[in-house]
């Protein structure tokens, strides 16, 4: 019994067919049918029988996939502890455009000498899984609208919360306001990320309730300078996250007022990794200095949402 027949036969009891299953594994199909039969042959019992509906497993057979499938998945973790040891210690990682400005120093900060075994990708959240699907990176810091998104395959741990603010120049219409509703937003140009983010359609479609928003910029990463030319030349109002207007406000930097938005869109950060990754020595000192940094990122925006409260 050898681990290919196994994987061919969870493959071929999976999709019902074993042109499909050559299809998806790059295999010749009767390649896969003479290896399920010689491990039947090897067994001693009929694994799959061929139905109107397609192949299907037999009970016996059922039974024997199960363990099919520990026993593969356990192939790959022994796989993963191997290349773990005997790799040159590079990790990558990927850090939220919005993060990685304020996140990154302090994190390469921390990590002192190990650093230089770090590299750190400025990706998306779907970018991110497809990264870490395809084993290209080890751990992701990214957002996600609602948990409930994140895919089986991965694992996710919520870090913190951030919502969906409004900033305008400090001479606009609305510098005075504590805060903002999307149908006011909907009447004036608007500076905006791009639509790569996973925000920009809750947002957008908030504002499409009173109609079609006037995006004057989109841009990939909102800029503190940027953003207020672009609010005091043309009395426009940036959209952005409390995580990343905190910065703007810790960089000195005048003239930008930020303001709530009613009924925000609200965003949860948190580590996300495919499940049964085996973490290296450097990938969990990242992790826990990723949970620290992300701790204090907390009680920055606590600090900050009652600076705003009280001011």
């Amino acid at each position: 019994m050898r681990l290919d027949q196994l994987k061919f036969l969870v493959a071929v009891a999976n999709m019902g067919s074993f042109t499909a299953a050559g299809e998806a594994l790059h295999i010749a199909q009767p390649s896969i049918s003479h290896s399920i039969a010689a491990l039947e042959r090897e067994l001693g019992v009929t694994l799959l029988t061929r139905s109107r509906s397609g192949v299907v497993a037999t009970e016996i057979g059922e039974e024997i996939i199960r363990h099919a499938v520990i026993m593969l998945d356990e192939s790959r973790r022994i796989k993963d502890i191997a290349s773990s040891a005997t790799s040159d210690g590079k990790t990558t990682i990927i850090i939220a455009p919005a993060l990685s400005a304020s996140i990154l120093p302090d994190l390469l900060d921390r990590l002192g000498p190990t650093a230089k075994n770090i590299e750190v990708l400025d990706a998306t959240t779907d970018r991110a899984e497809h990264l870490l699907a395809r084993g290209e990176a080890d751990l992701a810091l990214v957002p996600f609208v609602n948990i409930s998104d994140v895919n089986s395959a991965f694992r996710f741990t919520p870090l913190f919360v951030a919502q969906s603010m409004a900033v305008v120049h400090d001479s606009g219409e609305f510098s005075l306001q504590k805060a903002i509703s999307f149908e006011e937003i909907q009447k004036h140009p608007i500076s905006i990320f791009n639509s790569e983010f996973i925000s920009f359609e809750p947002i957008m479609n908030r504002i499409r309730k009173y109609g079609e928003p006037n995006v004057l910029l989109k841009t990939r990463l909102p800029q503190p300078r940027l953003t207020k030319a672009i609010a005091e030349n043309h009395d426009c109002i940036a959209i952005s996250f409390d995580v990343t207007i905190l910065k703007y406000t810790l960089t000195g930097i005048e003239g930008m007022v930020p303001l709530y938005i009613e009924d925000p869109v609200q965003l949860t950060f948190g580590l996300l990794e495919k499940n049964g990754r085996v973490l290296s020595s450097t990938l969990k000192s990242v992790k826990k200095q990723l949970i620290a940094i992300s701790g204090i990122t907390q009680q920055e925006l606590s600090s900050f949402h009652d600076a705003l409260l009280a001011g």
